[in-house]
């Protein structure tokens, strides 16, 4: 394992440890990384995607759409892709060039819709008490 990993695996068992420490006993750190590993490598993903929080679809969507309006506004102002990609969008986004092509590839709108069709229904049935 390459000693980057080890300072990340770190910040990992600290996390669960402390989710843990309302349980009961903590687990021991270093069966909390092997955990970790174990998973990262029974799905087959980068191990950076296991690490990160939790977030919802529409919040991801958003931001695709957000990348997407940015990019027309730019390509039609004639600008390569390339030129788009460095100046505008990798220092505020902070994403690949081919991340970037996969967000141009994602039906946002139609998804964000969807998602949205699906609140309205979801409030419909459970009403909370502010509406």
């Amino acid at each position: 394992m390459g000693a980057y990993l080890l300072p990340i695996l770190r910040r990992v068992a600290q996390w669960d440890v402390s989710v843990e420490k309302n349980k009961g006993s903590p687990p021991k750190q270093e069966a909390i990384a092997q955990t970790f590993i174990t998973k990262c490598k029974s799905t087959n993903k980068n191990w950076i995607v296991q690490i990160k929080m939790a977030f919802s679809r529409k919040n991801l969507l958003l931001r695709v759409k957000e990348i997407n309006e940015l990019y027309v506004e730019k390509a039609k102002l004639g600008l390569s892709t390339e030129y788009i990609y460095r100046t505008f969008i990798r220092p505020r986004y902070h994403i690949s060039r081919s991340t970037l092509y996969e967000y141009l590839t994602i039906p946002y709108e139609r998804q964000l819709r969807e998602i949205a069709q699906r609140e309205r229904a979801e409030k419909v049935q459970n009403p909370t008490l502010f509406d």
